[in-house]
């Protein structure tokens, strides 16, 4: 393995192509007597803690197969389509409502939240995922897992596409008349461009106020060295991590990585936790990277097999997995650790970390 391969992976988690099923630039408006359907009772949630929505009454939207986006795993030539939204109110974003279909494939979405960059899609400031679709349209709920704060009359995107090979999927239309001007972008391999006078798909926004951290649910930390055979020799490898996991569901912590002989320094604060069992799943920014990548987002997995007399075994870590501006993974291995995890969206092989010891509590 080549010092660059040992961070670049072969299977990015990239954006799905997209395009109207009849014509990208036509514009489409609600007609009175289309047909329209009616959310399930568990995903209208509460809708006084809505600051955006372009839903009809209680989260109607357009159930025609040919009113839909159609969104898909990334091919050449493809589309990704996002949405602009304002709030109404200063909040903390807690969850995403969205209109979709399963054209075809495997069901797991990834949904995206960026802040807004001169009118158009920015920096990626959530990343939310939804386990499954089904073949009949109705309305997913994708739960934030970084809750982040949203200003009122500021603008934000939002980006709905499959995570896997061949998956396809179906962001149906609203029927409220909700035409696009500057709030429909379209991304199409070399950036983000704005398309007028399209019917949009249906999304709703909610939010929660603030709450205070209240106590400390998860305590994960390591440290220690560990030798990292390749083939040009053996590498060492040196950790530090810490991370906390709030009752509201917030993180923070801090990651250090160092690769002795190659002179790779990483470091990232935690933004996001998650606890399975003997398993810690994070991620976080980036606030030093001496790689030539552009690279902003961290992922790493962390596995506690007990202390002393009472393991099963080494502890066992995971290289850690590198994301760019929009979230594609430029990290190492394409093994699969585990189900996709909010604080983990690709994954690579845990290795035993025989000089190191991590605590997950």
């Amino acid at each position: 393995m080549r010092p660059a391969s040992l961070f670049i992976s072969t299977l990015p988690l990239a954006f799905a192509a997209c395009m109207d099923v009849q014509s990208p630039t036509t514009p489409r408006s609600a007609a009175p007597n289309q047909p329209v359907i009616s959310a399930a009772a568990a995903a209208l949630g509460d809708q006084s803690k809505s600051i955006y929505s372009n839903f009809g009454p209680r989260l109607t939207f357009d159930a025609m197969p040919t009113h839909t986006w159609i969104t898909e795993f990334p091919a050449p030539g493809g589309r990704v389509v996002s949405q602009q939204f304002t709030p109404t109110r200063d909040d903390v974003f807690s969850a995403a409502r969205v209109a979709l279909t399963n054209v075809s494939g495997p069901g797991l979405i990834t949904v995206l939240l960026h802040v807004d960059d001169q009118g158009l899609p920015g920096a990626i400031i959530d990343q939310m995922w939804i386990e499954a679709l089904n073949p009949d349209p109705a309305v997913y709920v994708a739960p934030s897992t970084r809750f982040p704060a949203l200003e009122a009359g500021a603008h934000y995107w939002l980006t709905v596409l499959p995570a896997d090979v061949g998956a396809q999927a179906g962001w149906n239309w609203n029927v409220i008349g909700d035409l696009s001007s500057t709030n429909f972008a379209l991304f199409q391999g070399q950036g983000w461009s704005i398309v007028p006078d399209q019917t949009r798909g249906a999304f709703q926004i909610d939010g929660q106020q603030a709450r205070a951290q209240g106590p400390v649910v998860h305590d994960v930390s390591g440290g220690g060295t560990m030798p990292f055979e390749w083939e040009e020799g053996v590498e060492k490898i040196t950790y530090t991590v810490t991370a906390q996991q709030m009752a509201d569901g917030s993180a923070k912590g801090e990651m250090l990585f160092r690769a002795h002989d190659l002179r790779i320094q990483l470091k990232g604060t935690v933004t996001c936790l998650a606890v399975v069992n003997n398993r810690a799943y994070l991620s976080g920014v980036l606030t030093q990277i001496n790689l030539p990548y552009e690279a902003s987002h961290f992922a790493l997995a962390l596995e506690d097999n007990g202390e002393g007399s009472s393991a099963t075994g080494p502890d066992r870590v995971t290289i850690p997995l590198l994301y760019d501006y929009y979230e594609r993974s430029i990290g190492a291995g394409n093994d699969v650790l585990a189900a996709r995890r909010p604080c983990m969206g690709s994954s690579a092989p845990l290795l035993e970390w025989t000089n190191g010891n991590v605590q997950v509590r």
